[in-house]
């Protein structure tokens, strides 16, 4: 615990480092056989590796990292938060692998997308069976230094490992590489209507060749999975992508485009618990903007789902969502030594996303607590990210008036953007103050009364006032 705990404090501290979410994660649904709308996923969360400079005798890929941005886009406008790393070596490899599924792979309601762009290797084993390998920047040439080469490549054995460590209910890994071996002995999976079944769990695999192909630096892989999730895949035309779905539309496309060259497989992992479901990519945005009624729901189910380390914290979470800041933080500030300090962030990292955003406001505010706008920002982002827009037009007040940070015009605009699309009301007001004066943004007067007038409408006084300043 100690180490999953310290590996999610670092990587929500470094998130410049390891990934940079531009949209909001957003729920999936399906519609149901009664008509009405079921959630299939509340998180959806995508590792991407792209191994472009190798230092040990493999050729670079330098169309690597074009790829990577673009599916990263890619996967951001379906809903997911993405986690890109470039380049690492094998003890990185295998950590990256490790810490994502320990952080996002516990959560049942979850999906996790694992893509891995770079070199990839089959080796025949000396009992006669072929073992396919992903190959990291620091893995030699197998021609050259085959004990070294196993030394260092991750064979795909452990991925089959790291699929079943996963409690999220649907994982899919794909493979912009060329490998076989066991673990890709899969059974196909058959395309179907939307269905209950697509809730159950998968573990689904897809490469972009087979055994003995190589994959060109310019990745026609890439290319047309960026078209499968956008819509190209969904061959039914019910507005949802499957697993399924792309796996065929992959292989049928690729091998069209590379004139046979490049062969892609796919397909579920052969066991009974884990091949019943289907992974599923919405085609068209199932985002509604939240309503304040909407939040209000997010706060009921949010007290569903409080699973506390302790009694003192469901106390804590129970004052939060009551509205009891002040009492919460004095049951907070007890949590001083760095023992209680890990314990706190590892249990409210977790937590949805009005807690957190509730948590903010009690340390910047010194409710019951000493001052903490670091920890305060942590917690307005971790909302924020996860689509709250109190806690997005938060972080831009914070970044407009250096805050518990630099001031950063451009990230105040950003993050009042984004609230004020979901309607927020202070936030529509905010953003006209940055259009009207050109901070971040062009100097725009239309836009400002624009933004101004939105305010107005959903009752901002301050917005009122000044709609009444500009009129005189």
């Amino acid at each position: 615990m100690k180490i999953l705990t310290a590996a999610l404090i670092y990587l929500f501290l470094a998130t410049g480092t390891y990934a940079q979410t531009t949209r909001a994660i957003r729920p999936v649904v399906l519609p149901s056989e009664t008509g009405e709308h079921t959630q299939l996923y509340q998180n959806s969360h995508a590792l991407l590796i792209g191994v472009s400079d190798y230092q040990n005798g493999w050729p670079d890929l330098p169309g690597v990292r074009k790829d990577m941005a673009l599916v990263q886009e890619a996967l951001e406008e379906n809903g997911f938060e993405v986690m890109a790393i470039d380049d690492p070596n094998s003890e990185e490899l295998d950590k990256i692998f490790d810490q994502f599924v320990s952080i996002y792979g516990r959560d049942p309601e979850n999906r996790l997308l694992i893509y891995f762009a770079g070199h990839g290797h089959s080796q025949l084993q000396t009992y006669g069976t072929t073992m396919g390998y992903l190959v990291p920047t620091d893995a030699p040439d197998p021609q050259q230094d085959l004990n070294g080469f196993l030394d260092k490549a991750l064979d795909l054995q452990m991925i089959d490992v790291y699929s079943k460590r996963i409690q999220s209910k649907h994982a899919l890994f794909l493979f912009d590489s060329c490998f076989s071996g066991e673990l890709f002995a899969l059974s196909r999976a058959v395309p179907q209507e939307i269905a209950s079944n697509t809730t159950k769990p998968v573990r689904q695999y897809i490469t972009s060749g087979s055994a003995n192909e190589t994959v060109p630096d310019q990745s026609f892989f890439r290319e047309q999975f960026i078209n499968g999730i956008g819509g190209d895949a969904d061959t039914n035309s019910d507005g949802y992508v499957t697993g399924s779905e792309l796996g065929q539309f992959l292989f049928s496309s690729v091998t069209k485009y590379t004139k046979n060259y490049q062969t892609p497989q796919y397909g579920k992992i052969r066991d009974r618990n884990l091949d019943q479901g289907d992974f599923v990519f919405a085609v068209q945005s199932d985002f509604v903007s939240q309503t304040e009624l909407q939040l209000e729901e997010q706060v009921k189910e949010a007290k569903k789902k409080i699973k506390p380390v302790n009694n003192e914290l469901r106390e804590i979470v129970s004052f939060l969502l009551d509205g009891q800041r002040t009492r919460a933080g004095a049951l907070l500030s007890k949590y001083k030594e760095k023992p209680k300090v890990k314990e706190l962030m590892g249990f409210f990292i977790k937590q949805p996303p009005p807690v957190q955003y509730e948590l903010g406001q009690v340390y910047r505010k010194a409710l019951g607590v000493n001052e903490n706008l670091a920890l305060a920002k942590i917690f307005y982002k971790l909302a924020a990210e996860r689509n709250h827009p109190k806690a997005q037009t938060m972080l831009g007040y914070m970044h407009r008036n250096g805050i518990g940070t630099e001031v950063d015009l451009e990230k105040a605009v950003s993050w009042y953007q984004r609230a004020a699309e979901q309607g927020e009301a202070t936030a529509l007001f905010n953003l006209g103050g940055m259009f009207r004066k050109g901070y971040g943004v062009p100097q725009n007067d239309g836009k400002a009364l624009e933004n101004y007038r939105q305010a107005a409408a959903k009752g901002n006084a301050q917005a009122k006032q000044m709609l009444q300043r500009l009129s005189d």
